[in-house]
């Protein structure tokens, strides 16, 4: 399978396409978001986490 990361960034990743890579009917309903919108809550301090997850979220942090 194509990486989708390569897909998007070449601007080939249309809904349709990702629907037929992720074996979905081609009715499936697909909602389209940013990629802070998907990564919002992983990119979010919690007070109850530790520091491994700290440092998980500053990873996301970055990415996005």
């Amino acid at each position: 399978m194509p990486h989708l990361r390569s897909l998007a960034a070449q601007g080939q990743l249309t809904p349709q396409k990702l629907l037929q890579l992720t074996n979905h009917p081609s009715d499936a309903l697909i909602e389209v978001v940013t990629v802070d919108e998907f990564f919002a809550i992983a990119t979010q301090e919690q007070d109850w986490h530790d520091s491994k997850e700290r440092e998980i979220v500053q990873r996301f942090q970055h990415a996005c």
